[in-house]
């Protein structure tokens, strides 16, 4: 059994343990992950992490880690195409997708979802930013 399936397996148990837990990460409290963390802590040392692909860990690690608390929810989303994953308009500045999120000229960002997998943020409402950092992963 590789490492994955491990991870998969020891998941499948952690959850069973407790059903009222929702199935897909992304809706978890901080309670689901602690009630979570506790079912499986004792398994986590025996799983080789460090033999995952970084696929593997972004895909089916990252989202059962508990969110960081100077981060509260951040999202890892698939661009849907490629073309428009980031770019520099000349009407607002940078931006990722065709405005899924985009930074204007007044240190305020807005988001639409149209050309990644998931909402950037759940809501349309400009926000004013101080200061922003731009990076990409590869794989």
């Amino acid at each position: 059994m590789n490492v994955i399936q491990v991870w998969e397996h020891v998941l499948k148990w952690g959850l069973a343990q407790n059903p009222e837990l929702p199935s897909n990460p992304t809706n978890f409290s901080k309670e689901d992950f602690k009630t979570l963390k506790n079912n499986i802590h004792q398994c986590i040392p025996f799983i080789k992490f460090h033999n995952l692909s970084s696929d593997e860990f972004s895909d089916k690690v990252l989202p059962f880690r508990k969110n960081n608390d100077s981060i509260e929810n951040y999202v890892l989303s698939r661009v849907k195409y490629e073309e428009f994953a980031i770019y520099d308009s000349h009407n607002f500045g940078p931006a990722f997708g065709d405005c899924d999120l985009a930074l204007t000229f007044k240190d305020r960002v807005f988001c639409y979802n149209s050309k990644y997998e998931m909402h950037i943020r759940k809501t349309v409402e400009e926000i004013l930013v101080e200061e922003y950092e731009m990076f990409q992963i590869t794989t």
